[in-house]
């Protein structure tokens, strides 16, 4: 039986009428000359058997592949071993019937050595699937029965994570990507394969492999709330850790002055410690910037330290009304992400690799609050 599509439904139901009016006429033709006999009447009888059929037409649908955005990781720093880290959200949505996904096929940017497998989450499926790579790609195939189902006038959406390899064989420095590269479908209904329609660039957030990673918090000492001014006084407390497998270097850290009062005039003498040894000291910070360059550290991988920061807020209240409050803070500021950039500035040598350290802001836990002060 023929199949019609797009504007098959009207097509289709003109061609039954065609079918069904042929099958019980009988047409004769006559030369134009001759007289044309008139049919005899019959009484109408009831047992004369009535047309009857059944016809069931598919409007073939179409899968709508783009990327989804709504929630989406943003692009970081990657490590080695690390387990379940999104990578991409691919949406699925069908048109006319439902829509039956057989296989799907993922590629990858440098992939092959960072990445050691996939899973797709959001399949409906009873058991999440999970490939491991192989020469680039993550390849799924779903047998008959068991496919990834897009409902018909609905969307599906795919989340793909991913396990990285271990340390010595993920590739300090490379960005990682990962996009979808086939799909194969069918209709439900119709049985027939279904044309996908691709939505701009499809692939999902970025991802930079190294081998140690800065964390920077807020720790838990440092203070808030009401205070004294000082000439020495502490205005915050910054843990780092070395996250995972490579000792970390560090020689500076940019903080940002915060406050109601003009802390950019009121508030200029600062220095940087490490637990209880003084870093650096700076003097007419009259911005509110303050760069502090030190001598390079170290962090052993795995192990944190904590940096303090020491102000002079003895005129923090300079200008201020009689029994008005005044705010000071600092923070160290930054956008998150493997495009961004910070203030705290490290670095570490990669495994088997030898020179000089090139050193970067960039880091994932950015901006930083020191905490608010009062005065």
């Amino acid at each position: 039986m023929k199949e019609f599509w797009s504007n098959g439904v009207a097509v289709g139901f003109v061609g039954a009428v065609g079918i069904l009016v042929a099958a019980f006429l009988t047409v004769t033709f006559w030369p134009t000359n001759a007289p044309v006999p008139q049919p005899t009447p019959t009484p109408f009888s009831t047992a004369v058997p009535q047309p009857t059929a059944t016809m069931v037409v598919f409007q073939r649908g179409t899968l709508v592949v783009s990327i989804d955005t709504a929630g989406a990781a943003r692009d970081y720093i990657g490590t080695p071993e690390l387990r379940g880290v999104e990578m991409l959200r691919v949406k699925l949505c069908a048109t006319a019937e439902d829509v039956n996904v057989k296989g799907l096929v993922l590629g990858t940017l440098n992939g092959s050595g960072n990445i050691a497998s996939v899973k797709l989450l959001g399949t409906g499926l009873p058991v999440d699937p999970s490939v491991l790579l192989v020469a680039g790609k993550a390849v799924f195939v779903y047998a008959s029965g068991s496919e990834v189902v897009v409902p018909a006038y609905g969307c599906r959406v795919l989340t793909a994570v991913v396990d990285t390899t271990s340390i010595g064989t993920a590739t300090a420095g490379q960005v990682v990507m990962l996009g979808v590269l086939d799909i194969d479908a069918i209709g439900a209904g119709s049985g027939v394969d279904i044309q996908e329609e691709m939505t701009g660039i499809l692939v999902g957030n970025s991802m930079r492999m190294e081998e140690v990673e800065s964390i920077i918090t807020r720790h838990p000492s440092s203070p808030s709330g009401q205070q004294i001014p000082s000439a020495d006084q502490v205005v915050a407390v910054f843990q780092v850790t070395a996250s995972e497998f490579r000792n970390l270097m560090y020689n500076g850290l940019t903080i940002e002055k915060e406050g109601s009062n003009n802390p950019e005039r009121n508030v200029t003498r600062f220095s940087l410690w490490n637990e209880s040894t003084k870093l650096a000291e700076i003097e007419g910070a009259n911005s509110l910037s303050v760069r502090f360059a030190i001598a390079e550290q170290v962090i052993t991988a795995g192990s944190s330290t904590l940096l303090m920061v020491r102000a002079d807020t003895t005129a923090v209240r300079h200008g201020a009304a009689s029994g008005t409050k005044v705010t000071f803070g600092v923070r160290v500021p930054g956008t998150p992400g493997l495009f961004g950039e910070g203030g705290f500035s490290w670095d570490y040598i990669p495994l088997n690799t030898l020179g000089t350290a090139a050193y970067k802001t960039q880091g994932d836990s950015y901006p930083v609050q020191g905490g608010v002060l009062e005065y």
